[in-house]
């Protein structure tokens, strides 16, 4: 069953890998003040004390949590495009899908992003968002672009970013039976 499936890469932008960073030292940094704050405090006011410290563990858990989300890789496995993460995989069966796209790098297709609930810089672009040409979509990316989506006969369209978009759009065609648009 292994020569059935096909893996491809999510490599992260430069953008992506200072974001990440970014993002990460401020939540280690916010929770490590926290921290020691609330450890100072609860003699003090033992209630401000703990409600620092809870901060404190919600800033050091954001970074493990943002990473479990974060998309990995993509397959093609048997079952259909697999949306590899920590967390439990996203398996989107091809009979779900319709169509294949490629949007270039520096599309307008890409622009006017808005998050509606997903996140979008630390660890990879995930979750809900809205433009104006896709309307509501779901992205699991780690680059702006090029990349693919997914139009799906029911639900949001997925954006993926596999390391080669067109070696990717092509083997889904092959598996799929249908033609990928460009």
């Amino acid at each position: 069953m292994t020569g059935d499936i096909r893996v491809f890469r999510a490599p992260w932008e430069p953008k992506l890998w200072v974001m990440t960073a970014v993002a990460v030292a401020i939540l280690l940094g916010v929770g490590a003040m926290l921290l020691l704050g609330g450890m100072q405090n609860l003699a003090v006011a033992p209630a401000a004390g703990i409600f620092l410290l809870i901060g404190a563990g919600l800033c050091i858990a954001g970074v493990p949590l943002l990473a479990v989300f974060a998309p990995r890789g993509y397959l093609l496995c048997p079952q259909g495009v697999v949306i590899s993460r920590i967390a439990p995989d996203i398996v989107i069966p091809f009979a779900d899908i319709a169509t294949v796209e490629i949007i270039p790098a520096g599309s307008p297709a890409l622009r006017g992003v808005i998050r509606t609930l997903g996140v979008g810089g630390a660890f990879g672009y995930y979750g809900r968002f809205w433009n104006r040409r896709l309307g509501e979509f779901r992205a699991y990316i780690t680059r702006t672009g090029p990349v693919v989506v997914l139009r799906r006969t029911r639900g949001e369209p997925v954006l993926i970013s596999p390391d080669d978009v067109h070696a990717f759009a092509e083997a889904l065609q092959a598996r799929m039976g249908t033609q990928a648009s460009r």
